[in-house]
């Protein structure tokens, strides 16, 4: 829900369904999306979660995250 900017996505198995002749019986929605979150206090909260990898605050201690910084691949 953070990640999506508090938007909440569900999984999708079936994307389009056609009968014998090609005809489109059922196609997905790609806007079928629910808030359920403010979409700034998403944002907010996603980016105070991410100083935990931040090695520039260090401080008092180490901050959580910092064994497995090198290993991320995105935010």
């Amino acid at each position: 829900l953070l990640a999506n900017g508090g938007t909440q996505n569900g999984p999708v198995f079936i994307t389009k369904v056609e009968d014998y002749k090609g005809r489109v019986l059922y196609a997905y929605d790609k806007h079928e999306k629910k808030r359920v979150l403010d979409k700034a206090a998403a944002f907010v909260t996603s980016q105070m979660m991410t100083g935990m990898f931040d090695k520039r605050l260090n401080g008092y201690a180490r901050v959580t995250g910092a064994s497995i910084v090198k290993k991320l691949t995105r935010p």
